[in-house]
């Protein structure tokens, strides 16, 4: 009888220990460096390095992150890239390897699959290739201080100095069928209009009475608002 007993006990805690298994995802488990919003710092900015504040959370901001999809009361599907934790556990980021990385996978997807989804336009190339090299370098949560760093502004040129910005940290939002504030800045005719209003320079510089752009995520940086006033002040020109 007491065989028979340790039998059935043995029986119930290896269907209990199998049922228990068999529900786990079995997500990888990443290293603690991964597990927090809390920035590490690293020191002078390089410019070979990509930083999730300043460069891939602003992408993520203002082309995933919104209201009715990937915000962190929404989650679309169960992502959430609202915070650097949660693009790390939601989002399918697999470090150094952005080839395998989901995140990366379904910005070429088209049709009712495409991300963004329609009517908002795709990432540009340059911009998908700053979240690949961030991935590819370990999609660390990387900040620096850019007040050593030498500063170029003179001779601005919009397209190959404020596009770039522009594309990484505002088109998300103003671009496309129903852009943000009924504001496009996509082309040149729309975003001169906002520098002659004082609208450009007023939100990237968080002067009063001015919506502080981008929208909900840390200010230009100082070199990169520099190089915007100072396209402005040298006539805002189409070059």
């Amino acid at each position: 009888m007491n065989k028979l007993k340790s039998i059935a006990i043995c029986f119930v805690l290896f269907v209990v220990f199998v049922i228990a298994f068999s529900s786990c995802e079995h997500e990888p488990v990443l290293p603690e460096i991964y597990q927090s919003n809390v920035p590490i710092f690293t020191g002078d900015c390089n410019s070979d390095t990509i930083y999730y504040t300043t460069q891939i959370a602003p992408i993520l901001n203002s082309n995933c992150a919104t209201s009715k999809c990937h915000d962190a009361s929404t989650a679309e599907h169960g992502v959430d890239l609202s915070s650097y934790s949660q693009v790390i556990k939601t989002a399918g980021v697999t470090p150094f390897n952005a080839s395998s990385s989901e995140l990366i996978e379904v910005l070429s997807e088209s049709g009712d699959d495409q991300m963004p989804p329609p009517p908002s336009s795709q990432l540009s190339n340059s911009v998908k290739s700053i979240l690949e090299k961030w991935i590819n370098q370990g999609a660390y949560n990387f900040e620096c201080s850019d007040t050593n760093q030498v500063c170029d502004t003179v001779s601005m040129s919009y397209v190959t100095n404020i596009v770039p910005i522009l594309s990484v940290n505002c088109v998300g939002c103003h671009s496309g069928a129903s852009p943000e504030g009924g504001l496009d800045l996509s082309n040149y005719t729309n975003v001169k209009a906002q520098v002659d209003s004082g609208k450009l320079l007023g939100a990237i510089e968080h002067f009063l009475g001015y919506v502080a752009m981008p929208y909900n995520t840390a200010k230009l940086s100082s070199c990169k608002i520099s190089e915007i006033r100072n396209w402005v002040a040298e006539g805002a020109l189409d070059n």
